[in-house]
């Protein structure tokens, strides 16, 4: 394993430690793009990795990956109906680890008069990315010392009929038998012809300092939340009545860590506005405040599998990749090994150019537009509402 930077560098920064079934794109999205049975196989792909993760919970070494079972889809955009309705249409109403929750039913959860309606999902949980990542880096080093390699960026890498030579630009380099690029949002053109196939978005977290108890009254701290909003935003209370807070998506500028803070700051105002309240001198203070890229592809999926004869890609996970990116590694080392083929699925995610130049542009726009079209949707709901 080479690694520009050290392992979980990123972690707290594009990471808000959330873990539940699914992909970036919706399942009901996806159907109509690779039909229901295709999607239905990549939904159980998605619960394969999410199981993964949480059988690292009580193991040696991962003591402190503090995983907290239960996650909360909020409703900002669609009538408590609606989401009911929808709920009860999908598949999702047969399976026992959801749950409809009503506007009356989310005061147990969050005291809010903006949502209204949530669906709750008792196989998602939230943990902390970082300490996992860390007891994962061990275990491996244990098992197999010498096979990880920190602060070892590829410049490049060049392909024979024999095999991949990779260049590190710390002047050593790596001959091997099968190259897997496995990068996000950093990566660059080292990676050849798949930096052509996504965009790194960037989007931020923030954390506060320590609020008073009363917050639990407002936010529950067993759950992990998070909007039905492309933009939107997910959140959770951590250690210490702090409260974790991402929002944003960006694919031209990178917000500033000021602009960061008034964007959650209105944010969370606007939806718990009794919580700055809570914080000791009045005002909302974080003490964190995070910027990270993620690798988005065109299609909202990842691109996994073979490219050439001795290059794989593994990449493309910006949005929902806790789960996906282990389940789809999964996937891939099993045909690495000769043990399945089931990897194939991903040939039904085509490998979409990603703009070039004008890609970050035309994403921005298009985000920017989603932002507008959300909005209209909130303020038209509250106007029906009245």
């Amino acid at each position: 394993l080479i690694e520009s930077k050290k392992i979980g560098k990123g972690a707290s920064g594009i990471n808000g430690g959330f873990c539940s079934p699914g992909w970036s794109l919706g399942k009901d999205c996806l159907s109509r793009q690779v039909g229901f049975e295709t999607a239905t196989s990549f939904y159980n792909i998605s619960m394969e990795g999410l199981r993964w993760v949480r059988s690292f919970k009580g193991r040696n070494g991962f003591e402190s990956m503090g995983i907290k079972a239960g996650t909360v889809a909020l409703s900002l955009l669609k009538s408590e109906v609606d989401v009911r309705n929808d709920f009860l249409k999908s598949d999702l109403a047969f399976q026992k680890e959801y749950q409809f929750l009503s506007k009356k039913d989310l005061i147990d959860y969050v005291d809010s008069s903006a949502y209204q309606a949530g669906i709750f999902s008792r196989s998602g949980f939230s943990f902390n990315p970082l300490s996992f990542l860390m007891g994962l880096k061990n275990d491996i080093k244990l098992k197999r010392p010498q096979s990880v390699f920190e602060e070892s960026t590829m410049g490049y890498f060049s392909e024979s009929n024999d095999f991949c030579q990779i260049y590190l630009t710390n002047g050593y380099s790596i001959r091997a038998q099968k190259l897997v690029i496995a990068t996000g949002g950093y990566g660059g053109y080292e990676s050849g012809y798949l930096r052509t196939r996504w965009l790194p978005i960037t989007t931020s977290i923030l954390v506060t300092s320590p609020l008073s108890a009363e917050v639990k009254k407002i936010i529950n701290p067993e759950y992990a939340f998070s909007d039905d909003r492309r933009a939107g935003n997910y959140f959770r209370l951590i250690s210490n009545n702090r409260l974790l807070w991402g929002r944003g998506i960006n694919a031209v500028k990178s917000p500033d860590r000021e602009d960061s803070k008034k964007s959650a700051i209105k944010d969370i105002k606007k939806f718990f506005p009794n919580i700055g309240d809570m914080h000791p001198h009045g005002n909302l203070d974080f003490k964190f405040v995070w910027s990270g890229k993620m690798a988005y592809s065109k299609s909202m999926m990842p691109y996994v599998g073979r490219l050439t004869p001795r290059t794989y890609a593994l990449t493309g996970f910006g949005g929902h990749g806790m789960n996906t990116a282990p389940a789809a590694a999964i996937l891939l080392a099993e045909y690495l090994s000769g043990l399945s083929n089931r990897v194939s699925i991903f040939k039904k995610i085509p490998l979409k150019w990603n703009g070039g130049r004008i890609g970050p542009l035309a994403a921005e726009i298009t985000y920017r537009l989603m932002i507008a079209k959300d909005s209209f949707n909130q303020r038209l709901l509250c106007i029906t509402r009245k």
